[in-house]
């Protein structure tokens, strides 16, 4: 280390530097000019640790005024050292400051910045109804992959005034505009966006429909149908019951037996013990009553 640069450094305000600390900004190739210009960006107070630490995140005294310039001030040196780290740039920010009503803090720009937010998709998603996001919701939507393709296949299907909180919900519980066309082909065609959210929750699928409609069940509202999944009253256990031969058996029989859990084999075991022409009422009479 020459004595030029460590008096470069004494101009700049950097004295009475220990060895080891001139030797850590030569070797991270912080020069005189670089200290200069941070200490002038107002950041408070520097240390040779935090030149280095900047250094290595390449953090930039033209960045670091840019940020200013935009309403981001106040920037301590973690700040700074987080916004580089996450590849949080000026343009970043100015591109998603425009979307937000109010301003952008330093933890909200990271939190977009880890979840992969892009402007350009905020910008589609806002034109296609999603309008006056905040970060919380911005970031929600990322989590869960909600993407302008899925709200314009939405639109197609009629569903063009759902909030942030139901586009979520139906992202979360797996709810595809594909399953909506095909639940609507079914029949299903008056169904609330609760309902579809609901036959997400409880896997209430074309398959499921479609199965119980083979065992006999012609109407079938979304009430019913998720009341069936909610007490696991399936298919199969609908072929169970219907072997047992239960006079007028109805799928509110089904639901209540299912609740109750009335089974097959707990039918059977009623009708050997002499009990015979039970309906499901009876049985589950019985089952309520904890009849042996």
């Amino acid at each position: 280390v020459s004595q030029r640069f460590v008096t470069a450094l004494a101009e700049v305000g950097l004295t009475d530097l220990t060895e080891n600390e001139l030797e850590l900004l030569a070797n991270h190739n912080i020069s005189p000019s670089y200290a200069k210009q941070m200490f002038e960006s107002g950041v408070e107070p520097l240390t040779v640790d935090d030149l280095v630490h900047f250094r290595i995140h390449n953090v930039r005294p033209r960045a670091v005024r840019e940020f200013q310039a935009h309403g981001l001030t106040d920037l301590s040196v973690d700040d700074l050292g987080q916004l580089a780290m996450h590849n949080v740039s000026p343009k970043y920010f100015r591109d998603m400051q425009q979307f937000s009503e109010t301003p952008l803090d330093v933890q909200e720009l990271i939190q977009l910045r880890i979840h992969n937010v892009r402007p350009k998709v905020v910008q589609e998603l806002q034109a296609l109804g999603l309008a006056k996001l905040d970060v919380d919701e911005i970031v929600e939507l990322a989590i869960h992959n909600v993407r302008p393709q899925m709200l314009r296949q939405l639109h197609e299907l009629g569903l063009d005034d759902l909030n942030t909180e139901q586009v979520v919900e139906l992202a979360i519980h797996n709810v595809k505009p594909r399953l909506i066309h095909e639940v609507r082909e079914l029949g299903l065609d008056e169904l609330s966006i609760d309902d579809i959210i609901q036959f997400g929750i409880h896997n209430v699928s074309p398959r499921f429909i479609r199965a119980v409609r083979d065992l006999g069940f012609e109407t079938l509202d979304a009430d019913t149908l998720i009341e069936m999944a909610i007490h696991g009253a399936s298919p199969n256990f609908i072929k169970e019951l219907q072997t047992l031969d239960l006079p007028n058996l109805t799928l509110d029989n089904i639901i209540e037996m299912a609740t109750h859990g009335v089974s097959r084999r707990f039918a059977r075991a009623v009708f050997e013990a002499g009990l015979k022409n039970l309906t499901a009422t009876d049985l589950i009479d019985l089952r309520i009553h904890d009849v042996n």
